[in-house]
């Protein structure tokens, strides 16, 4: 993703610019602002998307390992099962 690479180059252009005409320094400033935010809110929800399915696969793998160690007392030999 280049959009944290873009906000960056334009604060460096905006600090070229803001010694000439401060006005639209100040606009570039505050739009690469707003774009890193932005950015910084995409990859936190990412993240939290990855842990809870993360968490919840490695729940319904320990669920899976359960039920044959149940399932092997029952008979007295383990079932052979395979988790993808």
């Amino acid at each position: 993703m280049a959009f944290p690479l873009l906000a960056n180059v334009s604060l460096i252009v905006a600090a070229f610019v803001l010694s000439e005409n401060p006005e639209p320094a100040l606009y570039i400033v505050g739009a690469a602002l707003i774009l890193l935010l932005l950015v910084g809110i995409r990859n936190a929800w990412d993240m939290v998307t990855f842990l809870a399915v993360e968490r919840a696969h490695s729940e319904n793998k320990s669920s899976d390992q359960d039920m044959v160690i149940r399932e092997a007392g029952k008979t007295g030999r383990t079932k052979n099962k395979t988790c993808k």
